[in-house]
């Protein structure tokens, strides 16, 4: 579970809960990869 408490920003706190799913069965989506775009996050 996630939780964002940001009075500057958000009315009251949000959270979110999620799950991953084992699933090898499920077909890749074959989307290839934007280095450009994955490159943004290399300097975070």
């Amino acid at each position: 579970e996630t939780r964002v408490e940001d009075p500057d920003y958000l009315t009251a706190p949000a959270a979110y809960a999620g799950e991953w799913l084992y699933r090898p069965a499920m077909q890749h989506s074959n989307e290839s990869c934007d280095l450009d775009v994955a490159r943004r996050f290399l300097d975070d």
